[in-house]
């Protein structure tokens, strides 16, 4: 639990400094001519995906430190980690962000098909044996995740 805490403070630590520099430098979300869809007024800086990363790859550094042998365990902690799923999300995102008016319905949500598709197939070994059902599952509720949070 203690693990899950820092791993969660280091994302928003993340956010904080990311999110201050991409200010700094103008690596904010352009509303010209989408004020219909995008309604904020203040700028958004686009370090979501990177800052969830930052959490997940400290999540996954204190678990194998926390082990006896931390060199060793970082492999299985790292197997453990849906990665391609989550790699492609980040990617997925990131090409939406620096895409001039983001890209379109169509393009994002096939992507996050693929998304899904990668977290089925590919779920890391932290769910253990898993059914083709519960794989199916998994994906789903990936692609459910991604457009709860988008």
């Amino acid at each position: 639990m203690m693990g899950f805490l820092i791993a969660l403070l280091a994302a928003a630590v993340a956010t904080a400094i990311l999110s201050h520099l991409a200010l700094r430098i103008g690596w904010i979300d352009q509303r010209d001519g989408q004020e219909y869809r995008k309604l904020r007024t203040q700028p958004v800086a686009l370090v979501g995906g990177a800052a969830i990363l930052v959490g997940v790859v400290v999540a996954v550094g204190l678990l194998s430190a926390s082990d006896q042998a931390p060199i060793s365990s970082l492999g299985s902690w790292l197997a453990a980690v849906a990665w391609p799923g989550l790699m492609a999300a980040f990617l997925l995102g990131l090409f939406d962000d620096l895409a001039p008016a983001g890209l379109s319905a169509r393009v994002k949500f096939g992507g996050q098909l693929l998304v899904a598709a990668l977290v089925a197939l590919y779920p890391g070994s932290a769910v253990g044996d898993v059914t083709a059902l519960e794989c199916l599952g998994l994906g789903l509720l990936a692609l459910v995740a991604m457009n709860a949070v988008n």
